[in-house]
């Protein structure tokens, strides 16, 4: 009796919505999907509240939108007392597993041979490797403060990993990602004992008659061609940025100096010269999809645009990666809108993200957050 009952049920419902599709035709229609989406949001919601473990993969979110930027260290809201931060560099070199040391005495015999030929070659240069960095706080006041341990690499230990994480195969079949990301990292708040190569300072630069300096990368480039960038992004140099430390202990030691690696950054890459009180380091992470970890911070130039632009134009080393300036209002709306509709990396978007927080200041976060998701929500156009 009740196969009976059900059977007659579900002819009367067809029935009834092949009434409904006649008299309100794509008004029901309309009306149907969005019930149905609905049932599943709530569906999906239900299911999900009775999970034990909901996975974290740590990346930041900018006013709701998921960017592929992990934070070790920073917000935006401070930046960093320059008298607190610690460095430690070790002169040693840093040496790669076998396979990936093969990889990359193979891009300097290519890069040799391109030289010896007359062609354009990528040359090398010394960088930094990152052993350790985290956020600590001092005793007393509770003031945050980074600590970084850095180790001599150079520009091929750079190319032959991060440079080569999805485009080459070890004899494992596996690729540089799957073998030493993806399966060996349990902690992304923790550098890569083989991975974390060319360490830099990224920097917003904000101008005397309050814009914001952006970049056009270069065509021809290895890393990221043609793509808008923020003002600087600068390998930190362990000659030029290295500096002896004695601090009163018994032997002497090498740090890095962060703000010399700015401020020689900026020169080279927009002819600025600055001071170290013009520049705020503000935080430091990885980016996922490249693997790169950077130090994040925002410069307040005496310079206005005009100025930058004839500096530019005078000849600058950084022209061999840029093909030409850009600016946008110093405001959060437009700041957003960048965001919204330009393809930035993600180290990109945190540092004018939290280049706007960091100048609109604490508690007004919460407002900088507001702002970004309203301009988010926006159809382009």
């Amino acid at each position: 009796m009740s196969d009976l009952i059900l059977a007659v049920g579900k002819v009367l419902l067809k029935i009834l919505e092949w009434l409904l599709n006649q008299l309100l035709g794509d008004t029901y229609t309309h009306f149907k999907t969005r019930l149905n989406k609905w049932l599943k949001r709530k569906i999906s919601g239900k299911s999900k509240s009775y999970q034990t473990i909901q996975q974290d993969d740590g990346a930041l979110w900018i006013a709701g939108r998921k960017t592929n930027f992990v934070v070790s260290g920073g917000s935006g809201e401070f930046a960093y007392d320059r008298n607190y931060i610690q460095t430690r560099y070790d002169d040693e070199y840093f040496e790669l597993p076998n396979e990936l040391k093969d990889l990359r005495d193979e891009i300097e015999a290519r890069e040799q041979r391109k030289k010896d030929q007359g062609l354009k070659h990528m040359y090398n240069t010394y960088q930094v490797a990152l052993i350790n960095g985290f956020q600590t706080n001092t005793d007393i006041i509770e003031k945050p403060y980074p600590v970084f341990h850095f180790k001599k690499s150079d520009y091929y230990n750079f190319q032959a990993t991060v440079g080569s994480l999805d485009n080459h195969q070890l004899s494992s079949g596996e690729t540089i990602r799957e073998k030493y990301l993806d399966q060996a990292i349990q902690d992304l708040h923790v550098p890569s004992d083989v991975l974390s190569q060319g360490i830099g300072i990224v920097l917003t630069v904000v101008t005397a008659d309050e814009k914001i300096v952006l970049t056009r990368r270069r065509t021809d480039t290895g890393i990221r061609p043609n793509e808008l960038d923020v003002s600087v992004v600068e390998a930190i140099d362990p000659y030029q940025d290295a500096v002896e430390n004695s601090n009163g202990e018994q032997q002497s030691r090498k740090t890095i100096d962060l703000y010399k690696a700015a401020i020689r950054g900026l020169k080279q890459e927009l002819g600025i010269v600055a001071s170290p009180d013009q520049i705020h380091l503000l935080g430091f992470g990885v980016d996922l999809e490249y693997y790169q970890w950077n130090i994040i911070g925002t410069v307040q130039t005496d310079l206005t645009s005009s100025q930058i632009i004839e500096l530019k134009s005078s000849g600058i080393h950084g022209i061999n990666e840029l093909s030409k300036i850009e600016f946008i209002h110093h405001d959060h709306i437009k700041v957003a809108e960048i965001l919204r509709d330009q393809a930035l990396w993600s180290t990109a978007q945190i540092a004018l993200y939290w280049t706007m927080v960091y100048d609109l200041g604490n508690p007004n976060k919460v407002f900088a957050d507001r702002t970004f998701r309203t301009v988010f929500g926006k159809m382009v156009g």
